[in-house]
């Protein structure tokens, strides 16, 4: 046989082929493990590391995100008993160190840029001071940012959570976090599984 009549022998060869494996894809049923179903793979960059810092931001989202389903507040001391369970170290020091970790996920939620047309929740709102009973005031340039994303600016300008005057957009900043029903596409966007033990335990 002539080298080009071998030639278009093969080339038909793997048409022909092509075109049945085509069909064989069509036939097999859509599974949880098919490509639209997958969770984005890529961590969201600010959440990226394996210092202590990045591990317990990855790790809180789920804790928190837990809590958010039973519609309730943590402590500090709460959370880090939480994430002590999940497998984080037990001895850290002062609670405070946890200001840190949850700067990450604020962060990591707002660079999202809104998920299905809305804006993220602010979900460490519902980490709480065991004596105050509110959010540390870590959190207000974190709770302006989401004033002025959802368009309330004027009210963005007035926040101060060392003020009584602020505790009702805790309220409303909290009941937000409560109403959001989009998490587990949050979860998907920032390349996390919600499971503290597996987001800690990556490798980034």
């Amino acid at each position: 046989m002539h080298p080009e009549q071998i030639l278009d022998r093969q080339e038909a060869l793997v048409v022909e082929m092509s075109a049945l494996l085509r069909s064989m894809r069509a036939a097999l049923p859509l599974t949880d493990k098919s490509p639209s179903s997958l969770p984005n793979k890529r961590v969201a960059p600010r959440l990226v590391g394996t210092d202590w810092n990045k591990r317990i931001a990855r790790g809180s989202v789920g804790v928190l995100l837990r809590y958010a389903a039973m519609r309730k507040k943590l402590t500090y001391t709460e959370l880090h008993n939480e994430l002590v369970g999940a497998g984080a170290e037990r001895d850290i020091g002062m609670m405070q160190k946890y200001a840190l970790p949850l700067d990450h996920v604020c962060l990591a939620l707002a660079d999202t840029g809104g998920i299905g047309g809305h804006v993220v929740p602010l979900l460490t709102v519902l980490v709480i001071n065991k004596r105050s009973l509110q959010p540390s005031p870590g959190l207000n340039r974190h709770l302006k940012a989401w004033l002025d994303a959802i368009g309330r600016t004027e009210t963005a300008a007035t926040v101060d959570l060392t003020s009584q005057a602020s505790l009702e957009l805790i309220d409303f900043a909290t009941k937000a976090v409560f109403d959001f029903t989009d998490w587990d596409a949050v979860l998907a966007a920032i390349g996390l599984s919600g499971d503290p033990a597996t987001d800690m335990g990556r490798a980034l």
